[in-house]
């Protein structure tokens, strides 16, 4: 599943794809080339709070 999306944000030439990790997964994510980020503006900060704490919000940047 995430080869397909990665593929499919390649073919929609998307410079960056985001996600909130959670369950403990994040070297899972980090395996496929995302990395922690600070959330970029003050409604992406309140999305993520409402997450259980140990959520993380991540980026990988193809551009």
């Amino acid at each position: 599943l995430a080869e397909r999306l990665q593929a499919l944000a390649r073919e929609q030439r998307m410079a960056h794809c985001a996600l909130v990790s959670v369950q403990d997964s994040q070297r899972f994510w980090e395996r496929l080339g995302f990395r922690a980020a600070a959330c970029g503006d003050d409604a992406a900060r309140l999305a993520l709070a409402s997450y259980p704490p140990v959520a993380l919000y991540m980026c990988r940047s193809d551009g």
